[in-house]
């Protein structure tokens, strides 16, 4: 494979070259070192005005000194890193032209410098990385510091990177790439979740996000979570577990960890959204490209070839939502039957937290929020509501013949949003089904499912298996 190196004789892109022929050594890759060479209107036009605005031939004449300076550096990299270098001229837009050629040469990461917000670069570095990190068709690793790299290459020191989790859709891609940095090399690893008090306490169930035990419980279950599904990590190294509060932001959050834990790089996902769609829905990986003080490494989807699977798929995980109605129980009587025996079988009841409005509503009196005791109370009865569902000795074998145990798991939420409470547990448990009645309507008021279901099958990332009303 190659590495694109974007360079333009400042000291920060030869850092970036640096780190690209180090990894480049590590991995046995190439390196296409690639300077942009922008051309002003000024000297398109001049050239074809009969008063020239710069000296005929200095076009030319500025493309092979660039050439030249650029050949100079290829063979210096070569020489230190004993890894091939190629070098290629470009003219146009930086951004643009760096993932042109990582397209032409079938690249899988573009290395780039930055030089922050404030350089003075004819290059324009830093805004290039900044564009790069969203819109290139490859992952991007902006480099400030060279010096990790070059000890994993040459010294065979770990590296000590920052593994950002947030939304699961990035998760895989992000895994996949800290996977294939630890298979050449040590890479120690702290894996990250922010999360916000408030939401995470009201999707646990917590009555009292002020209590001193609130956000140690939140922790507690995130540090789990990200145990059981990112713990078996590829390759050399230690792995290690953070949750953290949001502060300021979760861009901001991340960048202050990685300065406290001293980390050499940090990854990162990202959705590639646009300038628009980044300012209204904001994006943490610009942040950290901006606000961190280490390399950061983007790490964009990876649209991989699918091929028709032959084999069946096998179920062997399953969320129920119920609301406790017959037809969350029908619901719940299929799942076991799709799981045959085995498996594990999560069944989780949202009990709804009403909105209560501001000071917008004249006269208004809103019933005042039941106290923590009241609360653990009835969780502790619509557990009870749940464990009575259940089969009351899960079979030990399956349909085939297997021998194994049906494991069930209780949850009970509390959420104003059912929908999103409902896509969350199917994350958080990874289930290979999501299985719900339609227009439930049970005797538990706090819980109707209704409309809920055409949400959930409208938004959820996993399958979705829609029971109707008995007839």
């Amino acid at each position: 494979m190659t590495i694109v190196c974007g360079i333009d004789g400042s000291a920060m892109s030869r850092r970036a070259a640096s780190a690209a022929a180090a990894l480049a050594k590590r991995t046995t890759d190439s390196v296409l070192l690639v300077h942009v060479h922008e051309i002003s209107a000024m000297a398109v036009m001049g050239e074809a005005s009969p008063v020239p605005f710069v000296r005929p031939g200095a076009i030319d004449a500025e493309r092979k000194r660039l050439e030249e300076e650029l050949q100079r550096e290829g063979e210096h990299l070569a020489r230190a890193y004993q890894v091939e270098v190629r070098t290629e001229l470009r003219s146009g837009l930086p951004d643009q032209e760096l993932d042109q050629a990582a397209v032409a040469a079938e690249a899988a990461l573009i290395v780039v410098g930055s030089l922050g917000r404030r350089s003075g670069s004819v290059w324009r570095i830093g805004s290039v990385a900044d564009r790069l990190s969203q819109s290139a068709g490859v992952s991007v690793l902006v480099v400030r510091d060279s010096a990790p790299f070059e000890r994993w290459a040459l010294e065979d020191r770990p590296l000590h990177a920052l593994l950002a989790l947030g939304e699961p859709a990035t998760a895989p891609s992000l895994v996949r790439a800290v996977d294939g940095l630890r298979s050449f090399g040590s890479c120690n690893v702290a894996e990250v979740q922010v999360y916000d008090v408030e939401h995470e306490g009201l999707r646990l169930g917590l009555a009292d996000l002020e209590a001193p035990d609130t956000k140690r419980t939140i922790e507690t279950t995130l540090v789990r979570d990200l145990q059981r599904r990112f713990g078996e990590l590829r390759g050399r190294g230690n792995v290690t577990f953070h949750a953290l509060p949001t502060g300021h932001g979760t861009a901001d959050t991340l960048a202050e960890f990685a300065a406290r834990s001293h980390s050499d790089l940090i990854v990162i996902g990202t959705h590639g959204r646009g300038a628009l769609r980044r300012r209204l829905q904001g994006s943490v990986s610009f942040g950290v490209v901006a606000l961190a003080d280490t390399n950061v490494l983007v790490v964009h989807p990876t649209r991989e070839k699918t091929s028709v699977e032959r084999a069946p798929a096998v179920v062997r995980s399953c969320l129920v939502a119920t609301d406790m109605s017959s037809t969350s129980q029908r619901a719940l009587n299929l799942a076991l039957g799709v799981l045959g025996g085995r498996g594990r079988l999560v069944l989780l009841h949202v009990a709804v937290v009403p909105v209560i409005p501001g000071g917008l509503v004249p006269e208004y009196r809103p019933t005042p929020r039941s106290s923590a005791a009241q609360l653990d109370l009835e969780r502790k009865l619509a557990e009870a509501e749940l464990k009575k569902l259940l089969p009351d000795e899960p079979a030990e074998t399956g349909e085939s013949g297997e021998t194994g145990a049906l494991e069930c798991l209780t949850e009970v939420v509390e959420s104003h949003d059912v929908p999103q409470a409902i896509l969350d547990a199917a994350e958080r448990n990874e289930v290979d089904l999501v299985c719900l009645g339609t227009h439930g309507r049970g005797r538990v008021a706090n819980a109707v499912l209704g409309s809920v279901a055409r949400t959930v099958s409208q938004l959820c990332t996993r399958p979705v298996l829609l029971v109707p009303p008995a007839k």
